[in-house]
């Protein structure tokens, strides 16, 4: 069982720095769903409220499970013996692909739910006195720092001016990890700020000793900058999509160089596409995600609607996978390269919103949009999480 099971009362909490404050705009946003989102979401908090406790193994993975960690966000802060709240400007891959600041203040409990906001703050207050908390941590292999000069996150964190635009990380690393059995969890993404990218998603244990992509990465869920027109008036809105991260090689042994890094597999689909379309997923408001991982595959769901899953693929150990979509027979075609091992191992939650990748956002569209932001501190957008229930195999 894992170390650390985190399911009594609430434990030694971080304390947290008041929190900007929420904009009309924003919170008028919120509220303006259609009927059939209103539906969903009716539906997911029944849901929550009769079944969160109930071992969902049994009928699933025809196997009895414990509870290894849950979350009812019911305090005022964050339960420390469970998360970890990240401190760091780094950009997160190298080069600082990302623009947001992750602090403290973009993390808040109430109101029984934990709240991650995207703000900016244009007189730099936030960003005094912060100090990163992620050393000795590399995005990519530790080799890499040695052998061809990539720094550590602090160190970029360090060397990189804020931009203004502060949110929220927290993470699960080394408290609480999912190896076989269930994670659920009622989450509502960021969907009001077109540079939102808020995700629920998980990393491999080992990703302080490998790096990643070695350490394999799963998204339950995610949603960024890509917009899309719906055929049901749900108005313009970005795709939820699942992702699945691994590598076509193991680390190496010898060393490594910057071609490593070039040596992954993404699978990036719109697999809740169609279920926004049919009304089971309200991509603006709150939805129920499970994630099933056995030792030969991986399933999706959410509000109980199959959405994709990855299996192990006979005779090479590599990984294939297969999304739901509007086919005849509802799914498309197994697919896949890139390695099964990574996905063998633990994986622990993260839940994060960022802000402006460069890969759609340059530099003079930040700029652009930064123009229109007055001085202080103006709320962009939020991403909650309702509770959560990490369920392990016995």
């Amino acid at each position: 069982r894992l170390g650390h099971s985190p399911v009594a009362a609430q434990h030694d909490s971080v304390s947290l720095r008041p929190e900007p404050p929420l904009v009309a705009a924003a919170a008028a946003a919120s509220t303006t769903t259609t009927a059939a989102s209103t539906a969903v979401s009716a539906a997911t908090t029944a849901s929550a409220a009769t079944g969160r406790d109930v071992d969902p193994c049994g009928p699933r993975l025809k196997k009895r499970c414990y509870l290894s960690a849950r979350d009812d966000f019911d305090g005022s802060s964050v339960d420390g013996a469970l998360w970890n709240v990240e401190v760091r400007n780094d950009g997160i891959r190298s080069g600082g692909d990302e623009a947001q600041y992750y602090v403290p203040e973009g993390v808040s409990v109430r109101n029984g739910a934990l709240t991650l906001q995207l703000f900016y703050d244009g007189g730099g207050g936030t960003a005094q006195g912060q100090k990163c908390n992620m050393d000795p941590l590399s995005f990519y292999p530790p080799q890499a720092h040695l052998s061809v000069g990539f720094d550590s996150v602090c160190d970029q964190s360090d060397r990189r001016p804020p931009t203004g635009f502060f949110s929220g990380r927290i993470n699960t690393m080394g408290k609480a990890a999912l190896k076989h059995g269930v994670l659920e969890a009622r989450v509502r993404l960021a969907s009001h700020n077109e540079y939102s990218w808020s995700a629920f998603w998980l990393l491999g244990a080992d990703f302080r000793s490998v790096g990643w992509p070695f350490c394999g990465e799963v998204e339950i869920t995610e949603m960024w900058v890509t917009k899309v027109s719906w055929d049901n008036a749900v108005g313009k809105a970005m795709v939820p999509c699942l992702t699945a991260h691994t590598s076509n090689a193991p680390p190496p042994v010898g060393g490594w160089d910057g071609r490593d890094k070039l040596r992954w597999v993404a699978f990036n689909e719109g697999g809740y596409d169609q279920l926004v379309r049919d009304g089971k997923v309200d991509p603006a408001g709150y939805n129920v995600y499970r994630f099933e991982k056995e030792p030969d595959s991986l399933r999706w769901f959410v509000n109980d609607e199959p959405v994709a899953e990855a299996r192990r693929r006979k005779g090479d150990g590599g990984l294939e996978l297969r999304v739901r979509n509007d086919s005849p027979d509802g799914w498309g075609r197994w697919f896949g390269r890139g390695l099964w091992k990574p996905f063998e191992q633990p994986m622990f939650v993260i839940f994060n919103l960022a802000f402006a990748s460069k890969t759609s956002h340059p530099q003079q569209r930040l700029d652009q949009y930064r123009s229109h932001l007055r001085d202080g501190i103006a709320q962009l957008d939020s991403a909650s999480i309702d509770w959560m229930r990490m369920w392990e195999v016995e």
